[in-house]
């Protein structure tokens, strides 16, 4: 994979740009809501419109780490994980301390641990309760997308990167190497219990 073509948005914080792979090349979009993710002078005419990539969930080859920020992740599947090795290892302890996925893994609800078991008799509480289980989940994967804007900011401002700028993913990772996963993860719990 070769992505030294690619950036990071100053506005939304995600990941744009052209990305390398055997498979391909993709122009990557950043964030659906970006008020400048037509804009980018980078963007071929042919890429406003995209149709969904074949393989792919979602046309998305990378993302940054939901929790750090500081490492670059694969993506675009309904499978993907949303955390580096370090952060995914404290999310679910946090979750298994807890009892429930209260800080969402993926955006899969059986990667969260909510899935109906089909048998011979499902009762309507049991597929009631499934139920309330997936909104529930879709409020707080609600929750991370308001949190990644929230924690990347804190790195893009701790860095002293020009929030005005977008700026190449490499320049970006070798700013915020170094960064505290740990204090990163105590920010993400902390505003998940809120």
């Amino acid at each position: 994979m070769n992505y030294e073509d690619a950036k990071v948005c100053s506005s939304c914080l995600e990941i744009y740009g052209f990305i390398y792979l055997k498979s391909g090349i993709f122009y990557q979009k950043c964030n659906s809501k970006c008020p400048v993710r037509d804009l980018k002078e980078t963007m071929p005419i042919t890429e406003k419109e995209q149709a969904k990539w074949e393989g792919y969930d979602y046309n998305q080859v990378l993302t940054l780490c939901y929790c750090c920020g500081a490492e670059q992740l694969r993506s675009g599947s309904r499978w993907s994980v949303w955390f580096c090795e370090t952060c995914r290892k404290r999310v679910l302890e946090f979750n298994q301390e807890i009892g429930i996925s209260l800080i969402p893994i993926g955006r899969h609800s059986l990667m969260n641990g909510i899935g109906l078991e089909l048998g011979p008799v499902v009762s309507k509480i049991k597929i009631k309760e499934t139920f309330d289980d997936l909104r529930q989940l879709g409020a707080r994967i609600d929750r991370m997308d308001q949190w990644k804007k929230i924690g990347k900011s804190h790195n893009w401002l701790s860095t002293g990167l020009d929030p005005e700028q977008d700026i190449s993913l490499i320049k970006y990772l070798c700013s915020v190497k170094g960064f505290s996963k740990e204090d990163a993860f105590l920010r993400l719990r902390e505003f998940f219990l809120r």
